[in-house]
């Protein structure tokens, strides 16, 4: 989190935090807050209304899927609800499945076989022999 202040105004920065739950109506009070970043996070429920969460734009709440409410065109009330990432979840990790794990072993598996052949076929190392034998 991080605040700038202008002429008793003050902007807060809550972007990519993995926020949970609604909003908190509380923050409509709030009569010094210039700007209110809460994009990207896991927010649900309406947006409260009221001074100056009414100035904020669409900006301020990108990427919170089961966000409802002026200014977003999502009206409230609407059932079903849209998938939610659990913070658990990275950013390397969103993309990783069996079938990534499947192909990397079969890959491997190609390459080590060829290696392997190459090396008999052209040099029989000492040590391999000797511990066979």
């Amino acid at each position: 989190m991080w605040s700038l202040m202008f002429k008793d105004e003050i902007s807060y920065e809550f972007s990519w935090n993995w926020l949970t739950g609604n909003i908190p109506t509380e923050l409509t009070r709030l009569k010094f807050l210039a700007v209110l970043n809460l994009s990207q996070n896991v927010l649900v429920g309406p947006i409260p209304q009221g001074l100056q969460f009414n100035t904020f734009a669409n900006d301020s709440y990108v990427g919170n899927l089961d966000l409802c409410g002026l200014p977003l065109s999502k009206q409230c009330g609407m059932s079903g609800s849209s998938h939610v990432p659990q913070p658990s979840e990275s950013y390397f990790f969103s993309g990783f499945t069996w079938e990534s794990v499947v192909i990397g072993y079969n890959c491997g598996l190609v390459v080590g076989t060829i290696v392997w052949s190459l090396m008999f076929k052209y040099r029989k190392p000492k040590w391999f022999v000797e511990y066979l034998v």
